[in-house]
């Protein structure tokens, strides 16, 4: 059988692995417990750890409750204006240049 059913999947979902990946920076830290020096260190360690893990949660929970259909769509009625206001724009500037020079000689 071998590793290519292994790559498939890897390669199957990037975007989820690269998010664990990033996490795991977080989340995972070696440390030698034999040392008593490292008790308080490890302490707040864990402390920033529970603290990152809850504001990772909220922060996820915030970004699914975006509407980012209705965003896209918004975005793309902002697009058309602006195109339609240039269009008019540049519809307007033959009229306006004239009339401008016609008050030069008046």
């Amino acid at each position: 059988m071998g590793p290519l059913p292994i790559f498939q999947w890897v390669l199957s979902i990037p975007d989820r692995l690269s998010k664990l990946a990033y996490l795991m920076l977080f989340l995972v830290l070696e440390i030698l417990q034999q040392e008593p020096d490292l008790t308080d260190q490890l302490t707040v360690y864990a402390d920033n750890q529970s603290q990152f893990k809850s504001l990772h949660k909220q922060s996820e929970a915030v970004k699914e409750d975006r509407p980012r259909s209705d965003l896209k769509a918004e975005i793309e009625q902002l697009e058309d204006e602006r195109i339609q206001l240039n269009d008019k724009i540049e519809g307007l500037h033959p009229e306006t240049k004239d009339k401008l020079w016609v008050h030069l000689f008046i």
